[in-house]
């Protein structure tokens, strides 16, 4: 069961995560933002707006978006995002931790290049599930998503998109999955929380 004191320890027994800089858009900072009674927790989620040459356009992923050059800090760029995407401030002293980068890539297979990382930040913002204000320009919807519908085994699914040699592990959530990159974030969060009781299944990049 994943509970606030589960999280806190495992984020403890990291090492200093450090997140060097990088060029312009290619450092982004997301944040797992935990909620709910301490073993009842929630996730916030937000569907990203339908958008040409977007290549996340219309999923499901964790408030965030790529670092300003002035933002040494993943963690900061985390904050800025979410209070301007779901309108969540989120204070310091909320922080649980912060999670080693994930690589953003490009390409397929065995064509692969990495041209960024995210760096996901843990927050618990505690018992009560903050409402959700959208900016309409970045986020067609948020919400709230608890813990254990992440981990029910009759959730799990696989998605193909057109194109890709192979199908990739997701998260079923009503109509819509939650893949990729966020489906990534997830993993490496629940491997360290939970370890090998962790139902979710490896996903590599590409």
């Amino acid at each position: 069961m994943l509970t606030v004191d589960l999280v806190k320890s495992a984020l403890r027994r990291l090492p200093p995560v450090d997140h060097p800089p990088g060029p312009e858009r290619s450092r982004a900072g997301v944040a797992l933002i935990l909620a709910g009674p301490t073993h009842e927790l929630s996730i916030c989620f937000m569907q990203r707006v339908a958008r040409t040459g977007d290549r996340w356009s219309g999923d499901i992923a964790l408030p965030g978006g790529w670092a300003r050059v002035d933002e040494l800090r993943l963690r900061d760029t985390a904050i800025r995002e979410t209070r301007e995407e779901v309108g969540i401030r989120l204070d310091p002293d909320q922080h649980l931790g912060d999670l080693p980068a994930v690589d953003i890539v490009r390409g397929r297979g065995s064509d692969v290049t990495t041209t960024g990382i995210v760096g996901p930040s843990v927050f618990y913002v505690g018992s009560a599930l903050p409402s959700l204000e959208m900016d309409p320009g970045e986020v067609a919807d948020a919400f709230w998503l608890r813990c254990a519908h992440l981990y029910t085994s009759g959730n799990l699914t696989s998605l193909c998109r057109p194109g890709a040699p192979v199908a990739r592990p997701a998260v079923r959530v009503d109509h819509r999955v939650i893949w990729g990159l966020t489906y990534r974030v997830l993993v490496r969060f629940s491997d360290l929380v939970l370890g090998e009781q962790s139902p979710l299944i490896p996903d590599s990049p590409g």
